[in-house]
């Protein structure tokens, strides 16, 4: 993907993510609906280099951890709150 599609896509995202923050939602939801959209339609990150929902000794539980074999980075996910 490049940047301009990733453009594209963030600001069709973005519209419904304004949609998505006028109602509750669980945490479920805000990974499913926000969060892997943004991983992968957006950022442009692999399935391959995603792992869901488990436990690192150093960290404790998490929601992601998103590996590019050099480096990670781990993710713990709320659900998303009204104003």
């Amino acid at each position: 993907m490049n940047i301009d599609a990733s453009l594209d896509e963030f600001k069709r995202f973005k519209k419904k993510f304004e949609e998505l923050s006028k109602q509750p939602i669980s945490e479920s939801d805000t990974r499913c609906k926000i969060l892997d959209k943004l991983f992968i339609d957006i950022l442009g990150w692999e399935e391959s280099n995603i792992t869901r929902e488990g436990h690192l000794e150093q960290v404790g539980f998490y929601d992601y951890v998103i590996s590019s074999g050099i480096f990670a980075f781990v993710v713990e996910a709320k659900k998303l709150l009204l104003n």
